[in-house]
């Protein structure tokens, strides 16, 4: 019970700072918030694209910030989760274009999207 009183107002500080960031958050803010809605999303009873949609935005503005492909990565996991093949798949092209001396991405993409039905 405690450590949900203490995600929950974890939760309002990190919603408040992203509000207040209004349209430039820090990156610090963003992966707060990202993380938070990652929590949410591994609590929810059933599969909520709402906080899939959240997250891929949140995803695409720490890309936008760090340039770090990763960003892209994670929001073709969650877009490919949310049923979008097609926007997945960019998404995993992308991380792999913007770090093509890893194979990791382009392996680890074209894996889940085998495994995707």
């Amino acid at each position: 019970y405690q450590q949900q009183k203490k995600r929950e107002k974890a939760g309002k500080i990190i919603d408040l700072a992203f509000k207040r960031a209004g349209g430039n958050p820090s990156h610090q803010v963003l992966a707060a918030h990202a993380s938070l809605l990652e929590g949410k999303l591994s609590r929810a009873k059933t599969d909520n694209r709402s906080i899939r949609q959240q997250l891929i935005a949140t995803y695409e503005a720490l890309y936008a910030k760090r340039h770090d492909p990763f960003y892209h990565y994670l929001a073709g996991k969650h877009a490919l989760a949310a049923g979008d093949r097609a926007r997945a798949h960019d998404y995993f092209v992308r991380a792999y274009r913007a770090d093509p001396d890893s194979a990791a991405y382009q392996k680890a993409g074209s894996i889940l999207m085998r495994r995707s039905p």
